[in-house]
Formats: C-alpha cells, structure tokens, sequence
C-alpha cells in the first residue's frame, strides 16, 4: 500500500466504502473500546473525538492518548487497541471510514499509523461528519449526498492543514485567499479582491502566493476547477458535461473542454467514460 499525503490527493485517486458512525462507549469509570491486535483494520478512517479521551495501544508496547476536540487519520492496517474514557450517555466519537484507491485497484492511505491531524477541529469540519453519518443511518442510503459531503470534508482538512502549515511558515498571509479559493472555486473574483483580503498589494499579493502555491492565482484556481471537474465527473453521472461546466464558473462549454484537455490529455466526455 502506498502512502500519500492528504494535500497530494489528485484525480486518479477514488474514494469509496464511504461509511459513517457515531460511537458511545459510556467509559466514564471503567474503558471500553475495541481491538485490532492480530486484525488489522479493514478501512482507512477519520476519528473526531467529541467527548472525553481515546487511548491507543500498539502491538510494541507504545500509547498515546488523544482528546476531545482532535482530529485522527487511522490507517488500514494498522493494529492497535483503544480504551475510551467518556461520559455516560454522550457520543464519544464520530468515525468516517472509507478506501482509497486508484483506477488499477492500487490501495493508498494518508500514513502507516494514527495521525493527529487537527486540534480544536473547526465546526465546519465537525458538520461534516455529522452529515455523513446522518447519511449512512438511513436505510436506502444517499451515496452520492455521502460522496459530496466526504469529498467537502476531504476540502475543508486540507484547507486547513494549509492555512496551519503555512502560519508555522510564517506564510499565514496568503490564507484568506487559499481558503476563499478553495470553497468558492465557481466564483468570478479578482486578484485585487483576493489580495484585499490578505491585506496586501495586489504586487506583494501575487509574489507571495506564487512563492507559496508555485504557480500564479489564476493558474491555481485554473488547477483547482479541474481536479474537482474530474471528481465530479467520477462520482456522479447524473451531471451533465456542460452542468459541471457551468458549476464551475466556466463561461462556456467549448472553454470547458479547452482547459480540461489541455490540463489532463482526454476530452471530459472521454475522462467520464475511462472512469
């Protein structure tokens, strides 16, 4: 299995097994939990833990405990054991599991073992998983509506793993606009707006986005409408071309398929069908 960074995830990466749960362990007194020890786990998941403490246990001898609030990547794989401490009668954790893969049924995770990923989870991210487990409850189960949301969820953790790493750089400036990019990747805005937002000149704008991301705004938010054209071309087949098209601020269909051609080698008809 190989491993990738979640800020590597590009369009040949699939995402499925989508799947999520609330968990109550009532461990206040006494822990509970569960094991992996000699089973490794069958799927990759996100753990936000809202109430209490987990703590994990390796087959080494080693443990770490995390918290209320955290945010955890767990590999599939990996084997462990978790004791839960937390309060009776309240949900201890949300878990979003789920399977990486690519077109030629190659497996990849995000680390070979559990992964901190955020303190202080934002309540966006926290609604996220709320959606996607209130989307597993039902009984014929929305897989597209749970497709969308992971993927949002997929979005706002990396935009938020950016806008961390780039503050422990001394590159925090430029975040407005990263995060503006990326949630409203169907907007029409302009380099001033965005570098308004940063508070700075549209030149020390441009210079420091490009020194952070490697390319231009424009050729960024260029980039970035096409990786999500791809995801959305891959999951759902009820959207036509020319919807995606339009969803995602382009001006036309012929401009559409131009820039989707130039940037992946295969018409967006022609991805649609491969995939």
């Amino acid at each position: 299995m190989e491993t990738i960074s979640i800020k590597q995830i590009t369009h040949k990466h699939i995402f499925c097994n989508i799947f999520g749960l609330a968990q109550s362990w009532n461990g206040a007194n006494k822990p509970k939990g569960w094991s992996f020890l000699g089973s490794p786990r069958p799927y990759n998941g996100f753990m936000y833990i809202i109430d209490g403490t987990v703590r994990f246990s390796y087959p080494n001898g080693e443990s770490e405990t995390f918290k209320s609030g955290d945010l955890l990547y767990i590999p599939k794989g990996c084997e462990y054991q978790t004791e839960f401490y937390s309060r009776p009668d309240e949900i201890a954790d949300m878990l979003v599991q789920f399977t990486i893969r690519d077109f030629d049924g190659k497996e990849y995770c995000f680390s070979d073992k559990v992964v901190l990923l955020l303190e202080n989870t934002p309540e966006r991210i926290a609604k996220d998983f709320w959606a996607i487990r209130n989307y597993s409850a039902n009984v014929i189960k929305p897989y597209l509506q749970i497709t969308k949301t992971f993927y949002g969820l997929l979005e706002k953790i990396q935009a938020q793993l950016i806008m961390d790493e780039s503050s422990d750089k001394g590159k925090s400036v430029i975040a407005p606009a990263i995060m503006y990019l990326d949630f409203h990747v169907g907007d029409s805005i302009s380099v001033a707006e965005l570098a308004k937002m940063c508070l700075l000149s549209e030149t020390a704008f441009r210079k420091s986005f490009k020194a952070y991301t490697g390319m231009s705004p424009a050729k960024y938010r260029t980039a970035l409408k096409i990786q999500k054209a791809q995801n959305m071309l891959q999951s759902s087949t009820e959207l036509s071309v020319a919807e995606v098209a339009e969803s995602l601020g382009f001006y036309d269909i012929s401009h559409f398929h131009k820039t989707f051609t130039a940037y992946v080698g295969v018409t967006p008809d022609k991805f649609r069908k491969k995939n």
